[in-house]
């Protein structure tokens, strides 16, 4: 969340097809500064302290910890979506000119909603360092599996819960096997 209102207050501020470039801008600006900077251990990465877990049940509390993190997204999601800010979030989706003219503040409404999608998806990635414990180098994190990720939520509906939820085991399959075809048959 604190890289989030920031980035927020920057790509924010235009709409649709520039909002994606400018995200996709600042991206790649924080990848070159991760691989350039000596604090982020430069294309060797991170290493981070192992957990001293048995290696036969090593698996299961990052299930659990992933489990809990899809549920509080699902109810976070749900909450929002029938709340007053959800409905305020709808009429931006629909027309943001119409929206800021019935009163919403408009610019107020997207970076709080950004800031909750960044919450979410940063406890994820958190989840995913700790997993990958010492392997976060430049390799691991490579093309493929970020656009495995934007094909996920292409695939999987935008603005519906149901088509989000319903049709994610099907896109995960037919992105991964992009990414796999396009990637020289590697993921990672």
């Amino acid at each position: 969340m604190i890289v989030a209102v920031p980035v927020g207050l920057v790509a924010l501020r235009v709409r649709r097809h520039t909002f994606v470039v400018i995200t996709i801008a600042i991206f790649f600006v924080f990848q070159l500064s991760a691989i350039n900077f000596g604090f982020t251990g430069g294309t060797a990465g991170l290493q981070l302290p192992l957990i001293p877990w048995l290696e036969t049940n090593y698996n299961k509390p990052f299930y659990y910890a992933a489990l809990a993190i899809v549920v509080f997204a699902t109810l976070l999601s749900v909450a929002v979506r029938r709340s007053r800010f959800g409905l305020q979030l709808l009429a931006i989706r629909d027309d943001e000119d119409r929206a800021a003219g019935l009163g919403v503040k408009v610019f107020a409404v997207k970076l709080t909603g950004f800031t909750l999608s960044a919450f979410a998806v940063g406890m994820g990635g958190a989840l995913f360092a700790i997993f990958h414990r010492s392997d976060l180098s430049a390799v691991r994190l490579r093309s493929a599996l970020r656009y495995l990720i934007a094909l996920m939520a292409i695939f999987g509906g935008l603005g519906t819960f149901d088509g989000a939820t319903a049709r994610r085991s099907r896109a995960r399959v037919d992105a991964a096997v992009l990414a796999i075809r396009f990637s020289n048959g590697s993921l990672y």
